[in-house]
């Protein structure tokens, strides 16, 4: 923004760096605007807790890039502009210049254009209400997709497949108990939908948090269902059926 308000000023102004004085000024207000913005956005994430810890690192490698961009802008780039830059009238034609001149025009008829339809939506009080009533639509249609088919938390809810159960019963069980118990916890997964296979384990269960992870009173049931892009346990809940009955 600096530099091109400044090259723009040198075919107003003789004194070089009386231009890229003037330029730069003009579009000071501009530039604190834009780096303040981020400054605005990414302050605050570095305060909060939860989203200050994964973001904290990024928002405080932003602060310093504008930190430093604003330096540049007011200091170095109007002095290397000064000392460098050329005049648009007695700047050489090659073809850097002839593309940059195309990419200009380009830019400029696109604005021209856009600034006709708006033109036209505004003058247009119907037209203006459908566009928004549409943005309004696809904003709800967004959330409802995003709700049913994307995780709400920081991370995806993976699928495996599997589920693993375990079982702790009293410590007077002794082995023949404990099987006991397993085969009939395991006819309860029978109608189960999407079931493929049913492995028990006794004698051992997995354990967290100090918890007991051998022994005759425990056991371990290990679920497998099919693969996630064939499942119908989704379909199962949008239509208000239990997976557990859905096949009787």
């Amino acid at each position: 923004m600096v530099l091109g308000n400044v090259v723009k000023r040198f075919d107003d102004i003789p004194d070089r760096w009386e231009a890229a004085r003037v330029g730069t000024s003009e579009v000071a207000v501009a530039v604190l605007a834009s780096a303040g913005t981020n400054v605005v956005v990414m302050l605050p994430i570095t305060m909060t807790s939860m989203v200050g810890r994964f973001f904290a690192p990024f928002a405080g490698t932003t602060l310093i890039v504008n930190a430093a961009s604003i330096l540049v802008s007011f200091t170095l780039t109007p002095i290397l502009c000064a000392l460098i830059m050329r005049p648009a009238s007695q700047r050489k034609q090659n073809w850097a210049t002839r593309f940059g001149g195309r990419w200009v025009d380009f830019v400029q008829r696109y604005g021209r254009l856009h600034a006709v339809i708006l033109r036209r939506i505004i003058e247009r009080r119907w037209l203006a209400a459908l566009i928004v009533l549409g943005g309004i639509l696809l904003f709800v249609g967004t959330l409802k997709i995003c709700g049913q088919r994307s995780s709400m938390g920081f991370v995806e809810n993976n699928d495996y497949g599997k589920i693993f159960v375990r079982l702790e019963f009293p410590p007077y069980y002794d082995l023949e108990h404990t099987v006991e118990r397993v085969h009939e916890i395991e006819k309860l997964f029978e109608p189960l939908q999407d079931r493929l296979r049913t492995f028990s384990l006794v004698g051992r269960a997995e354990a967290h948090s100090g918890q007991a992870n051998q022994g005759v009173y425990l056991a371990m049931i290990i679920l497998l269902f099919t693969d996630k892009t064939e499942s119908r346990l989704d379909d199962l809940r949008s239509r208000g059926r239990s997976p557990w009955t859905a096949g009787s």
